[in-house]
């Protein structure tokens, strides 16, 4: 039982990581599982979606799914259980992760219950405004990114991920934030072993903003090389014709061995004995396969995705910029073993230095001042 002085926090998101592991997801799961270890709140977790595995997990998970979502609706939808949730918790403290129709509903429930809420910046494109943000084509999106912004300007306190989101929040909404604090991975446990062929590894969910389509090409401009091989992991979202087609084109290119969706502690085997990880992506906000691959020793080559520069001024990886220029800079890695083990020794430091799970303790000592 809790103490009766116990502060109660109030985690929200869409979808819980038992549900669907996406990088807030598994984020958040660190913070929980960090807070149920060390005790000191009382922790419920509101979310949309819930698989397996919520049972005794020291925190009482609720389900704010309305039948009121339809289509592309369902979380405006869900705003009115939201908020009678909240009621009912009546919690200290909200912290919501993923820019959607929830944060604008926190927010309004937190500024009249006079409670600090924390939204935790996921995506770039979370901190941009409509008019900067081309895929807005349906009317339900415009709308919840309405609500979104609601919450952005509303919110007590916004985490960043990057100086780029701080830079952009200032910019477009007049914000500032109270930390920028960079995603956090524990430690690894697996041994880190690096043998021929080299393993060139692309690791997220197959959608169409990762392009996973793109990695496929790259890996056919390789064919024929016996010294290299390319690796993708990821579940697929949905049951489309999109999905068939990326299926299709990945068995029609004898060099790429997909393993489909494998929990975080395969991939991160893979990782450690992998080379150079490709990220593909339109949009990220602080891809945590960057991280998870640093810690493991593993340059990361990136088509457009450079959070804060980090990967040249760090020389920890490569941003390519271009198709053309993403299969050269492969390549040279591929070619240069004394060019990869020096950007993965740097990576592994770099990780180790501002990645780490002692991130947690500063958003813990955010909490505690509210």
């Amino acid at each position: 039982m809790p103490r009766v002085d116990m502060k109660k926090i109030c985690f929200v998101i869409p979808n819980h990581w038992t549900h669907t592991m996406g990088g807030a997801q598994y984020q958040m799961k660190l913070i929980v599982e960090h807070l149920v270890a060390t005790g000191g709140y009382e922790i419920f977790i509101a979310a949309r979606n819930f698989g397996e595995g919520t049972d005794n997990a020291g925190y009482t998970p609720i389900s704010v799914r309305s039948r009121l979502g339809v289509g592309g609706f369902n979380r405006l939808g869900d705003g009115f259980k939201l908020s009678r949730t909240l009621h009912d918790i009546r919690p200290d403290i909200i912290y919501q992760r993923v820019g959607c129709a929830y944060t604008g509903y926190c927010a309004y429930y937190a500024k009249r219950a006079n409670i600090p809420m924390f939204w935790h910046v996921a995506l770039d494109n979370d901190v941009l405004p409509v008019g900067k943000l081309e895929e807005l084509n349906q009317p339900y999106m415009s709308l919840e990114k309405r609500v979104l912004e609601y919450g952005v300007r509303n919110t007590s306190n916004i985490i960043a991920q990057t100086c780029y989101q701080e830079k952009m929040l200032e910019q477009y909404y007049g914000r500032s934030v109270s930390a920028v604090i960079g995603n956090f991975h524990p430690a690894p446990v697996e041994r880190i072993t690096k043998t021929d062929p080299v393993k060139v590894v692309w690791v997220a969910n197959l959608k169409p903003s990762k392009s996973p389509e793109t990695f496929v090409n790259l890996a056919a401009r390789f064919a024929g090389n016996a010294n290299v091989s390319f690796i993708m992991i990821g579940g697929l979202m949905g049951n489309t014709a999109w999905n068939s087609d990326i299926l299709e084109k990945i068995d029609k290119t004898p060099n790429v061995t997909y393993l489909g969706h494998i929990a975080q502690a395969e991939v991160n085997e893979h990782l450690a004995q992998s080379h150079i990880l490709v990220n593909t992506s339109q949009v990220e906000g602080f891809s945590n396969t960057f991280i998870q691959a640093w810690l493991r020793k593993v340059p990361v080559v990136s088509l457009s995705v450079d959070p804060d520069g980090v990967l040249g001024k760090k020389k920890v990886g490569l941003c390519s910029g271009s198709f053309d220029r993403l299969v050269e800079d492969v390549g040279s890695l591929v070619s240069n073993e004394k060019l990869r083990d020096t950007m993965g020794e740097n990576a592994a430091l770099h990780a180790a230095k501002y990645h780490s799970n002692s991130n947690i303790d500063q958003l813990i000592e955010l909490f505690g001042r509210s």
